[in-house]
């Protein structure tokens, strides 16, 4: 009984051990060989650890520095195109945009006519003696110029000028002049009170001076005419062109054809400088096809510089209302006040704006270098109104042959009709709005922040961390134990 129930000392281990062992536990070597192992790396694991880390953090190093290049490049990006595309809209650039369409209102043109060679050679020769000559067989010089004589050709005293208008310099220039000023009628119409300006004087290099009259000027007592909405073709104007009803010997230079000079053009505008002409032909009629041209610009400051002169006008209407204008209001004001008078500028300034030589007056020089002040101050205007058109020209249904030879009905007609269709409307346009400015530049930041949001998220907070850590360092607390974010 005593060996069954009291177990021997043997017996007695062998159970503890046996119960250890099935409840999991190991014996205390073993146990302290694993903690040991646990707890003191070898010389080779700290190694393997050190080379891990190193790796760890080069890799987490070139990782930052893409991060930077990229975030980098598309903050140069975006900041460049912000730049080209603020100076770009600060330049206050335009576009043009072309489009033909109807108006409700057609502003009508101006219509100008000059005439040369009107000159009487026996009035010139009577008053300018000196400036003209007889030839020595009259009778053999009226056969060959049958023009320079009186129609018949007889044998009485015949004088011609011994010089023509393109002669500057020569004595007979100036009593041209004289008689130039003194004409007040056109002597090429029929009907004269239709023409509310004029006379004014042309000098050309080869016609000498030339007489002009222009009907529907915005200058003259009407002001600007426009029609209400009309059909496809309004007929504007019909003049029977009678030029010159006296003798032949009248024309100086009497070798050419007398003839005259249209021109349609703007209300507010100088027809030499801006006008298409059409040249004028006895015995003939003419057909004269009008289209109407817009230029609308915009004022500063935009590129096309204008001024609205109709708003100064509305406003003080001693204003000018072109630029054509404001040059001769310029003018006027600077002769008014060192030489007391205007001048006869009658609106127009020559083309060239350049300083010349001292001429008659001694005041010439200075008024060209004027000329040019005045040009730069005064701008053009916001809305240019441009005529074009076309011509068909035949013979006049009343002339034969007998009246072209004897010298009657020299006379032009002249028709003119305004076409409504197809008036071409050129419009400056600003190329970019102020609401533009704004989508131009969030579409830069959405393209170029938007790529690279993850870099500049991650500087971000490794710029955190980076603060933190200093911030402990400088309070000798332990550094940030956390895992870094990024």
């Amino acid at each position: 009984m005593e060996n069954s129930t009291q177990p021997t000392s043997n017996n007695l281990k062998e159970t503890t051990e046996h119960k250890k062992e099935r409840h999991g536990s190991l014996p205390r070597d073993n146990c302290m060989d694993t903690m040991e192992n646990s707890t003191q790396p070898t010389s080779n694991n700290l190694k393997e650890t050190t080379e891990h880390k190193k790796e760890r953090h080069g890799k987490r190093n070139l990782c930052r520095t893409l991060k930077f290049l990229i975030f980098v490049g598309c903050l140069s990006g975006f900041s460049f195109q912000t730049v080209e595309f603020l100076t770009n809209f600060f330049k206050y650039s335009t576009v043009v945009n072309i489009e033909v369409k109807e108006v409700d209102e057609f502003p009508l043109p101006a219509l100008t006519l000059c005439s040369k060679y009107f000159y009487n050679f026996g009035e010139f020769c009577e008053k300018y003696n000196e400036s003209c000559i007889s030839p020595k067989d009259t009778k053999s010089f009226c056969r060959e110029q049958p023009r320079k004589c009186n129609r018949k050709g007889t044998k009485s005293k015949v004088v011609t000028p011994k010089y023509f208008p393109s002669q500057y310099t020569v004595p007979g220039y100036k009593p041209l002049r004289e008689i130039t000023y003194k004409a007040k009628d056109p002597p090429f119409i029929h009907n004269p009170e239709m023409f509310d300006v004029g006379p004014y004087y042309l000098r050309s290099k080869h016609n000498g001076y030339e007489v002009c009259f222009t009907s529907g000027s915005g200058f003259g007592p009407t002001g600007l005419r426009t029609t209400p909405k009309m059909s496809s073709r309004l007929y504007l104007f019909y003049a029977e062109y009678l030029n010159f009803t006296q003798e032949y010997n009248i024309h100086f230079p009497s070798d050419a054809e007398p003839s005259a000079t249209l021109y349609i053009h703007s209300p507010f505008q100088s027809f030499k400088k801006y006008a298409k002409k059409l040249e004028l032909h006895m015995h003939k009629q003419y057909f004269v096809y009008v289209r109407l041209e817009m230029q609308k610009l915009l004022p500063p400051p935009y590129e096309t510089n204008c001024e609205n002169y109709e708003d100064l006008w509305r406003k003080d209407h001693t204003a000018p209302v072109s630029r054509e204008m404001c040059e001769h209001l310029c003018l006027n004001r600077w002769n008014e006040k060192y030489f007391e008078h205007s001048g006869r500028h009658e609106w127009f300034i020559e083309d060239e704006c350049v300083k010349l030589l001292k001429g008659d007056r001694p005041e010439d020089e200075f008024v060209n270098v004027t000329g040019c002040k005045c040009r730069q101050n005064c701008k053009d205007e916001c809305v240019k109104l441009n005529y074009d058109f076309n011509v068909l020209s035949e013979k006049g249904t009343w002339v034969d042959d007998d009246m072209i030879r004897d010298g009657y009905f020299r006379r032009v007609d002249i028709n003119i009709w305004l076409e409504k269709d197809n008036v071409r409307v050129l419009s400056f346009k600003p190329q970019f709005m102020d609401v533009e400015v704004f989508s131009y530049i969030g579409g830069f930041i959405g393209c170029w922040l938007g790529i690279s949001l993850w870099t500049s998220t991650g500087i971000f907070w490794q710029g955190i961390n980076f603060l933190f850590r200093s911030y402990n360092k400088g309070h000798n607390k332990p550094n940030f134990k956390g895992k870094d974010i990024i």
